[in-house]
């Protein structure tokens, strides 16, 4: 999904480790939410939660 793309491209940004996997979920999520053709579609990135160790 496109929320998984940007998901994984936060996480390569960041190659140094600067940044987390719950921070890198969380800037996708609001990648998603203002982009007009997803904010209205929560189904889309709504659902998706990180489980165990966000580091």
């Amino acid at each position: 999904t496109r929320l998984m793309e940007a998901f994984h491209r936060h996480l390569l940004i960041s190659k140094s480790g600067a940044i987390t996997k719950a921070e890198a979920l969380r800037q996708a999520s609001i990648e998603m939410m203002r982009d007009p053709q997803y904010r209205s579609q929560p189904f889309y990135w709504a659902g998706f939660v990180l489980i165990g160790d966000g580091l």
